[in-house]
């Protein structure tokens, strides 16, 4: 992999990422998704770390770099164009804006919501829900 080929990968990861979510593509998703690919970050930009090579692109126009303003790890790249901005509120509504921009069927939604509430419960009553595969299929069916 070269430079310009992880430019061009960050780039695309992250105009698919802002498409589907309007949420920054990651940083620490970066060396994921390029694992997956059988790929490493590393050998292309050595022992720079992957916010000063997002500042370099930065930089020069190819994405902008959003960092969040108490959780100093979580640090994501937009499109250039886009605004965003992290607030102290994110660390709770993160899965909210994680899910895609779908239309949905009414039991669709209707999921989704039960899936919020759930995930507001204190994580000892969390654990204790077991719901079938098969009935949330069953929901989610048109």
């Amino acid at each position: 992999m070269t430079e310009d080929e992880l430019v061009s990968y960050i780039s695309a990861k992250t105009k698919e990422q802002w498409e589907s979510y309007e949420a920054p593509y990651l940083l620490t998703s970066i060396a994921t998704d390029l694992r997956k690919d059988g790929k490493n970050y590393k050998d292309v930009i050595g022992e720079e770390r992957l916010k000063t090579f997002a500042k370099r692109l930065e930089e020069q126009g190819v994405v902008k770099v959003v960092e969040h303003p108490i959780q100093k790890p979580k640090i994501g790249v937009i499109p250039p164009e886009a605004e965003f901005a992290y607030t102290a509120d994110d660390a709770h509504s993160d899965s909210e804006r994680r899910l895609p921009r779908i239309t949905k069927s009414s039991n669709e939604v209707v999921l989704i919501q039960f899936f919020r509430a759930i995930a507001s419960l204190p994580d000892d009553l969390v654990e204790q829900v077991i719901i079938p595969t098969k009935v949330l299929a069953a929901l989610t069916r048109r």
